[in-house]
């Protein structure tokens, strides 16, 4: 994203990944700002592949995310 889009655009979300210690290092005025979306353990990967349901629901989701995400890229780099 080029810095003139960056500081055109009004309000932008920070999608992050980090370990609960760091997160619990954040002044808890700040994190009661954020609008937590989910709450993930990521060793729990095997545990959801083992599970039918999951399996047949997440069948073409990366693909789908991916084909998402290029339609965004494009979308955020023609805006005027």
């Amino acid at each position: 994203m080029s810095k003139e889009l960056w500081e055109s655009i009004r309000e932008v979300q920070i999608i992050a990944e980090m370990k609960d210690e760091v997160f619990l290092e954040i002044p808890s005025h700040l994190r009661e700002q954020m609008k937590i979306k989910r709450i993930d353990q990521p060793n729990f990967r095997p545990v959801y592949e083992q599970d039918a349901e999951w399996k047949e629901k997440h069948k073409g989701v990366i693909e789908a995310l991916k084909e998402r995400s290029e339609r965004e890229d494009e979308i955020r780099a023609n805006y005027k």
